[in-house]
């Protein structure tokens, strides 16, 4: 028939909904706001600057985040601090190509990253005898078990 998916035929086949809402950009430029709540694959960003669009008091201000908008987690947590592009849809204002920035996330790294990478123990571990001793062969391949090329692999300094 003609008109299919087309608005006309209400109730028939499923209506799209939440994230599969036909979206506009609204934002060219990344926003950043804090996530206020997380429900298992959707959840509600307060945005930092009030949005200035007709939409944006549908949902009492706050924006809506689904999973499949989220680039580098699968979840968020209440206090996340998150960047995204804007977008609308018929049933309001979301966030879209959602990225966590700084606040816990990178301290959490920078922490790590003091703790574990600035130690020195790293160092200790990559100089450690064993990696100098040679568990590698001449011809700096891994030895496969079993096969040490034809030659005796028990005395890596023979240097013949």
């Amino acid at each position: 028939g003609k008109g299919k998916g087309k608005g006309k035929g209400k109730g028939k086949g499923k209506k799209p909904s939440g994230p599969h809402l036909p979206r506009t950009r609204v934002s060219w430029d990344p926003l950043r706001g804090e996530v206020l709540e997380w429900k298992n694959k959707f959840g509600w960003i307060k945005p930092s600057q009030p949005i200035d669009h007709p939409l944006a008091e549908k949902h009492r201000g706050k924006l809506y985040i689904n999973v499949i908008d989220l680039l580098n987690r699968s979840y968020l947590s209440p206090g996340d601090v998150v960047e995204f592009y804007l977008f609308s849809d018929a049933s309001g204002l979301g966030a879209e190509q959602c990225w966590v920035t700084g606040g816990n996330d990178e301290e959490e790294w920078n922490k790590w990253y003091e703790d574990n990478w600035d130690s020195g123990d790293w160092n200790e571990e990559w100089d450690s005898e064993d990696w100098k001793e040679g568990d590698w062969d001449e011809s700096g391949d891994w030895p496969m078990e079993g096969n040490s090329g034809g030659k005796s692999s028990s005395d890596p300094k023979s240097g013949e």
